[in-house]
């Protein structure tokens, strides 16, 4: 599309090329390999692979490979990016670390501390495994 735009002070009028397409977006599934590390991804294997059944084995596998996909699709989108719960353990234990300075943490208290630290190890490790996976696909993609 191309925009006549207004004219300054030349007899020329300037235009403004705009180029655009309409081809579809692909939505690709992508298996994560931390996923398995996060606790409820273990409750939607078996229920999407149970969920189908065929006499024929090509069928069979087929279709349950398509529930498991189409059931992991919907899981993910309900978890957070890692990042932010990275970055959320991170305020919470600043701001733990902020009150210890100015008196004692209570029992409970340390003990939140420690369960969200806990948690922040385990996040990292699933960021780990991100990137490492990111890392050998690009690889491959390069022909490394």
């Amino acid at each position: 599309m191309v925009l006549p735009l207004a004219r300054s002070v030349s007899d020329h009028t300037p235009c403004k090329v705009q180029i655009g397409t309409s081809i579809p977006k692909v939505s690709l599934f992508r298996y994560e390999n931390h996923w398995p590390l996060l606790p409820s991804f273990m409750e939607v294997v078996p229920t999407a692979w149970m969920s189908t059944s065929n006499s024929n084995a090509a069928r069979n596998i087929t279709a349950k490979l398509k529930a498991l996909r189409t059931a992991l699709k919907t899981w993910s989108k309900g978890h957070s990016s890692l990042q932010v719960l990275i970055n959320n353990c991170n305020i919470v234990i600043a701001a733990m670390d902020d009150l210890e300075e100015v008196r004692h943490l209570h029992v409970p208290e340390r003990n939140f501390r420690s369960i969200i630290q806990k948690q922040l190890r385990k996040l990292l490790t699933c960021q780990q495994i991100y990137w490492r996976q990111r890392y050998i696909e690009k690889l491959v993609k390069w022909g490394r």
